[in-house]
């Protein structure tokens, strides 16, 4: 849908290395949508990124919310940046696949 889709499980110590690595993802794809997933201090984080030009179909915070519901967890954020966890770890590979389908619907519609 002319825009890039990174969704991936990372090896990430905390939250701000999660962070950083979507910052240094965005920067270098312009045009994208990210969520990233790591199991930190035994709990799933999540971290979701929408470039500017994408929040009107992809609301980072409102994709968040659905991704850490899937791993007993919430958060939310911005329409660009946004942060949540989890209570389930086991959950977390089925999380980063809602987010991949919901993330891939939202971009084919116009």
């Amino acid at each position: 849908a002319g825009a890039a889709l990174v969704v991936a499980r990372v090896p990430a110590p905390n939250v701000d290395a999660m962070r950083e690595m979507g910052d240094l993802l965005r920067d270098k794809l312009g045009s994208a949508v990210i969520v990233l997933g790591a199991v930190i201090d035994d709990r799933p984080n999540f971290l979701a990124m929408s470039t500017k030009d994408l929040t009107s179909r992809v609301h980072a915070g409102n994709l968040i919310k659905q991704v850490a519901a899937v791993a007993g967890g919430g958060g939310g954020g911005r329409p660009e940046m946004a942060q949540a966890g989890g209570k389930d770890a086991s959950k977390l590979d089925e999380a980063l696949d809602t987010a991949r389908r919901i993330a891939r619907e939202s971009l084919a519609a116009t």
